[in-house]
């Protein structure tokens, strides 16, 4: 998710707008034009949604539980995570 992030943020620099797909995103940063190419991380699903000057990123686990939390984050970079539903704006900020 990190490396997701820095990504956007390269992109708008250089851009002047943040990016409309992950495919856009790669070669920025360290983000790879293979971690483009498939939603499926290891236990988690990716899903980035753009919208009007920002984006919504968020990692869903396969199976929710204490041990496999989901993530939101926007284009302020701040990353919430939940283990009790689809982690969303509201949820807990991670440190």
């Amino acid at each position: 998710m990190r490396v997701v992030l820095r990504a956007e943020q390269l992109y708008k620099k250089r851009h002047d707008k943040y990016a409309e797909s992950l495919t856009d995103l790669a070669g920025t940063g360290s983000f790879t034009r293979r971690m483009a190419k498939s939603t499926e991380r290891g236990d988690y699903t990716v899903g980035f949604r753009p919208r009007k000057d920002g984006f919504i990123l968020v990692m869903t686990p396969k199976q929710l539980d204490p041990e496999h939390r989901s993530f939101y984050a926007e284009e302020d970079a701040i990353i919430h995570a939940d283990d009790q539903k689809p982690a969303d704006a509201t949820s807990p900020r991670i440190k």
